[in-house]
């Protein structure tokens, strides 16, 4: 009976927006941070004294990083979907619980790690048309990179989980 109930109060129309707006935005995360993987790569393979190429540049324009903050839209969906699952669905929930803290690190290490060496590095190649001498700029490529597996794993573990229910 109470299977029952839970797919009932899971089958609105508002749930069923919000979920696909909650997958979407997952997929649109993960392929945001591959992108800015490929291309912190891509500019780790550039000598010093060498001129950044053109998709660096493009890749690397100033400004905030909108497209790498798409991540949010994954916890911040998902807590509407239990809001809309009428008591189906709670944050006692161990799926749900183990997701949100999954979801919660990637936020960290997005805001502590990518987000701040990207920026330097969109700066970095706008304001100078060659790779400096100086290595110092390559332990931002590092932190962006390891900072782009941290959140990728995270999203694709909570994804794993929100499937598989446990």
């Amino acid at each position: 009976m109470e299977a029952m109930i839970a797919e009932a109060a899971t089958t609105s129309s508002a749930f069923d927006i919000l979920l696909v707006v909650h997958v979407l935005g997952g997929v649109v995360a993960v392929m945001v941070l591959v992108a800015a993987y490929v291309a912190a790569a891509s500019l780790g393979g550039v000598a010093a004294g060498s001129s950044w190429s053109e998709s660096s540049r493009r890749f690397f324009t100033p400004g905030p990083d909108i497209a790498g903050r798409s991540v949010y839209l994954v916890p911040l969906t998902g807590l509407g979907l239990l809001s809309l699952s009428n008591g189906a669905f709670s944050l006692a929930d161990p799926f749900v619980g183990m997701g949100s803290v999954l979801s919660l690190g990637a936020l960290v290490a997005g805001e502590a790690f990518v987000f701040p060496a990207s920026s330097r590095l969109r700066a970095l190649v706008h304001n100078s048309s060659v790779a400096p001498a100086d290595d110092s700029w390559r332990s931002d490529l590092a932190r962006l990179r390891w900072g782009v597996d941290a959140m990728v794993l995270a999203v694709v573990i909570t994804a794993v989980l929100m499937v598989a229910k446990p």
